[in-house]
């Protein structure tokens, strides 16, 4: 189900789901292919990819697989309208990438968080792309136990945020934990297609047990924001 949002607030939390559930999830169709397969778009393709033997540093240029970057940070602090990285299957900590900003005044979360900013913007013709050549579509819907851990592309330790003006980014195949997440204030075209985040408890409830979420999915006074084909989850324990 695709929708469109021009609200003043958009706040997606899985608190909402949890009364579905102790742990909620959306269910669905599982719709394939597998993996996203890498598509030539305008602008310069980059490639992002810090597993063992990958070659990765973030002084490389980034634009062959065969000497990608090693942090989702490093792209989203180089990436210009039109650009699109594709990041392959991993943990990608924000908080130790380049950028890193440990507390951060976040509007749409309305309280300081750790956070990388993106850099640039896109425009409707030429937006900027992150995607994650993962199995994130594919899983959508199957509840727990059905995470496929070694074909997705995890975001841990800080949410990647689009402060005012960081407009057209696309977002998809990502998968938010431990302490991951994405957030948006004042912002135009924002999309986030086939991803999954598991939301912290202590987010809401300052007494939450300790889980491996991240920080909502929140976007504040944005216009033309697309979410489609994600899921949300969250423990809820009381």
């Amino acid at each position: 189900m695709t929708q469109k949002f021009p609200s003043k607030v958009l706040v997606v939390a899985l608190f909402v789901l949890a009364i579905l559930a102790v742990v909620g999830y959306i269910p669905g169709p599982r719709p394939g292919p597998a993996t996203i397969a890498p598509t030539q778009f305008l602008g310069q393709t980059y490639y992002v990819n810090n597993a063992a033997g990958a070659g990765c540093n973030d002084s490389n240029a980034g634009t062959s697989s065969a000497a990608p970057w090693c942090t989702i940070n490093k792209a989203v602090k180089t990436l210009q309208a039109g650009d699109t990285a594709y990041v392959s299957p991993g943990t990608y900590d924000i908080g130790a990438g380049p950028g890193f900003e440990s507390s951060v005044y976040v509007q749409a979360y309305d309280k300081n968080v750790p956070v990388v900013r993106l850099a640039n913007a896109g425009t409707q013709s030429q937006p900027i792309r992150l995607i994650g050549l993962s199995t994130a579509a594919n899983i959508i819907g199957g509840g727990p136990g059905s995470d496929d851990d070694t074909n997705q592309v995890f975001i841990t330790g800080g949410a990647i945020y689009a402060d005012s003006g960081k407009n057209y980014w696309e977002f998809q195949g990502l998968y938010f934990k431990r302490g991951g997440g994405l957030a948006a204030d004042h912002v135009t075209g924002f999309t986030v297609r086939d991803s999954l985040i598991r939301v912290h408890p202590s987010w809401v409830f300052s007494e939450g047990a300790p889980f491996e979420g991240g920080y909502p999915l929140n976007v504040y006074d944005g216009t033309n924001i697309l979410f489609d084909h994600l899921e949300l989850w969250s423990l809820y324990m009381g």
